[in-house]
This record gives C-alpha cells, sequence and structure tokens, in this order.
C-alpha cells in the first residue's frame, strides 16, 4: 500500500513537504505542490482517514446514545442532532441502547478508545456516577437536568409541561386518564415525573378524576 514516504521518495521532497501538501497547508513552493500532486495522482493514493484523525486527535463524530425510536421524542431529538451536524464538520453515531446497562458501559467505553470525541446520552439507564467517571476521556452531554460539575447537561422544563397538559385535560372534563410508557420501569424519571404531575394538579381541586398507567414494549 502506498505512503507518504514513497511519495516523497518517487517525488525528491521530504516526507514533512509531502504531508503538508496532502494537508493542503502552506510553505510549500508551487513547483513542489505540482510535483508532489502529480506522484499522488498517478499512484492513486487516499490517505488513511484513520491514522489522519489519530495524528490529531480528534474524530470529529459524536455518539448518540438513543434507547428506542419508538417515540417521537426520540425521533425529534434525532433529526433535530442531524440539522445541526449538518451545519458542523461533525458526524453523528447512533448507538441504541434499549436501556440495557451493559451496552451503555460497552459505548463509554467506545469513548475512552476514541471511537469518537463527544457522547450525548438522551436517555439511561446506568447512574450518572459511573457516566461521570469517564468525562475524562471526552465531553458527555446528558438531556436532563444533572447537577455534576463533570456534565455538561441539557434539557427542558418537562415537569411544567406535563402539569399544564393534565390541566388542559381536566378542563375539557375528562374523567378517565391512561398514560403508556414504554419503558417498563417504575424508576424511570418519566414515569415518576408524570404520576407526580398528575396528583398535584389532582390536588388543586377536590374533582375526582382516575389515572391508569400502562406499560407497552413494541
Amino acid at each position: 500500500m502506498t505512503n507518504i514516504r514513497e511519495i516523497a521518495k518517487l517525488s525528491g521532497y521530504s516526507v514533512s513537504s509531502v504531508s503538508r501538501v496532502l494537508n493542503n497547508h502552506p510553505y510549500v513552493s508551487d513547483e513542489a505542490r505540482e510535483k508532489i500532486l502529480q506522484i499522488v495522482r498517478e499512484l492513486d493514493y487516499t490517505p488513511n482517514l484513520v491514522a489522519k484523525e489519530l495524528s490529531l486527535g480528534n474524530t470529529y463524530k459524536v455518539g448518540v446514545v438513543i434507547p428506542h425510536v419508538r417515540h417521537t421524542y426520540f425521533t425529534k431529538l434525532i433529526n433535530g442532532m442531524l440539522v445541526q451536524a449538518q451545519r458542523s464538520a461533525y458526524n453523528l453515531l447512533l448507538l441504541p441502547s434499549q436501556y440495557d446497562k451493559e451496552l451503555e458501559i460497552q459505548y463509554l467505553e467506545q469513548l475512552r478508545g476514541q471511537a469518537f470525541d463527544h457522547l450525548i446520552f438522551t436517555s439511561r439507564s446506568i447512574d450518572l456516577e459511573t457516566i461521570a467517571s469517564y468525562a475524562k476521556y471526552g465531553n458527555i452531554v446528558c438531556l436532563e437536568k444533572v447537577n455534576h460539575s463533570q456534565l455538561s447537561s441539557i434539557y427542558v422544563d418537562r415537569k411544567s409541561a406535563c402539569r399544564e397538559a393534565f390541566r388542559w385535560l381536566k378542563e375539557l372534563g375528562y374523567q378517565h386518564l391512561a398514560l403508556i410508557f414504554t419503558r417498563k420501569d417504575k424508576r424511570s424519571s418519566t414515569y415518576q415525573l408524570g404520576q407526580k404531575s398528575f396528583k398535584q394538579v389532582l390536588s388543586e381541586e377536590k374533582r375526582t378524576i382516575v389515572l391508569k398507567s400502562k406499560f407497552i414494549e413494541r
């Protein structure tokens, strides 16, 4: 396989000059640049992108841990991230987890192994302390409110949104409500938030409203 040392030998220029030409750096004469590029074209040389990323210390990849796409919340998140990624030099790597703790640990290990530069947890099963222990290997963003100095946090005020939704349904006169969750785990923050918000709205008046919760798996 052709490498830059072979190109340097055939062109008569140094390896550093070849490297500057391949990386489009200045401080190379037009004559040297043209000669080196001619050899590159003749040999049909293509740089090893993995080696280039390692030399630069940056992969320009962002890992996105996402449990599933059975809910529009996650599909909208992905669409928004893709739009922003297209405006930057970064690529997204979607990492499905199904809330599997072992898989989430594997993705953190990939961050440590420099498979990507940053990691986003759209939702999680493992604890924050475990996630934070990997922060030294790259920036980690959690899409929830977290009070941890080593983690970045981006979130919406879901508590207010839930309360307003229940108030709106109550004003419409509904007497029986059902909450359907895609994660069969009552420890889920979404499950706890939904239950708590409903009880807060219910306590605002003496009117009786029946709430049922159900988990579905698809």
